[in-house]
């Protein structure tokens, strides 16, 4: 069976998977090829303008010409901008407006918000089937899909601010709002409603309770 689930894994010539054996086999030329693709999305931003990225996409070297004209950016550099994009103000440094955004933890410094698109978030939803399909492609084992999975996202809230709805909280919230709705309506242990609750102890409790007698075969979560 083993033989031949990876056999039908393997044959899959598009998709999440092949994104993830392309960063296997050539991973500069994948993240050459991501530079350029993020170049010419933001172009037209503020930012992109700033830098001039559509001069950028010309060069031979991709890397070095942006390494070139871009130079290294800190928090207290990019605030300006993201300031802005809190907002609301739209192609800042990255094309429309953002609603979600994520604290950083805090353990180098206090911690500090950082706008997350949509884009970012589905890339990363992508990969991580990817990643699950690359095990299977590997081991054979499809078992995982046969059962529940179980994660333990951190706390987001909903803000209203200059007449918006955003949310705000750690980006493994961000992810889990975000499921592909085939993980979240089949295999998904624990429903958002407990997952995003404020207390921890509590958030504890009751995925133990909802989770005692399930059949939990992974578990997903956000690096």
């Amino acid at each position: 069976m083993r033989i031949i689930v990876r056999n039908l894994v393997d044959v899959l010539p598009f998709g999440p998977l092949a994104a993830v054996r392309r960063v296997g086999t050539d991973p500069i030329g994948v993240q050459e090829t991501l530079l350029r693709q993020l170049l010419a999305r933001a172009a037209a931003t503020d930012f992109g303008r700033q830098f001039d990225f559509s001069e950028l996409l010309n060069a031979e070297n991709i890397v070095a010409a942006y390494q070139h004209r871009v130079p290294l950016q800190d928090y207290d550099s990019l605030e300006p901008f993201l300031t802005r994009v809190r907002r609301g103000e739209a192609d800042v440094t990255w094309p429309g407006t953002f609603s979600d955004f994520a604290i950083s933890s805090g353990t180098a410094s206090v911690g500090k918000v950082l706008p997350v698109s949509r884009a970012t978030l589905e890339g990363n939803n992508r990969f991580g089937i990817g990643a699950a399909l690359n095990y299977m492609s590997r081991t054979g084992d499809a078992s995982m899909w046969f059962g529940k999975m179980l994660s333990l996202p951190g706390r987001i809230e909903k803000e209203n601010a200059n007449g918006r709805e955003t949310f705000v909280g750690e980006v493994s919230g961000l992810q889990s709002k975000y499921a592909p709705v085939f993980v979240s309506r089949l295999y998904q242990a624990v429903p958002n409603d407990i997952l995003f609750m404020n207390n921890w102890e509590r958030k504890l409790d009751a995925v133990v309770e909802r989770t005692l007698d399930s059949d939990v075969r992974a578990l997903v979560m956000v690096p």
